[in-house]
């Protein structure tokens, strides 16, 4: 065996290894991916939505707003 022989092999070889590797890891990504998947559709509907209605002719100063919805952020970051 001489050494364009021992390059030729060698070269198959690697190129094998990676092509082997991509394969494993495209597996594995696409497992992880469908577990995510799986588990964001199972808490996809936990969320709570607030409707809040106000009158047309409403004059409320915009620091009351303000406050209103930043106190609606701290009830949800209780829960």
């Amino acid at each position: 065996m001489d050494m364009y022989d021992l390059v030729y092999n060698s070269f198959w070889i690697i190129l094998y290894a990676i092509i082997l590797l991509g394969v494993l890891l495209g597996l594995v990504s696409a497992v992880i991916a469908a577990r995510r998947n799986k588990a964001e559709k199972q808490h996809a509907f936990d969320l709570t939505f607030l409707h809040i209605k106000m009158p047309k002719d409403n004059e409320i100063e915009i620091k009351a707003a303000e406050h209103l919805f930043s106190s609606l952020v701290g009830l949800r970051n209780l829960s």
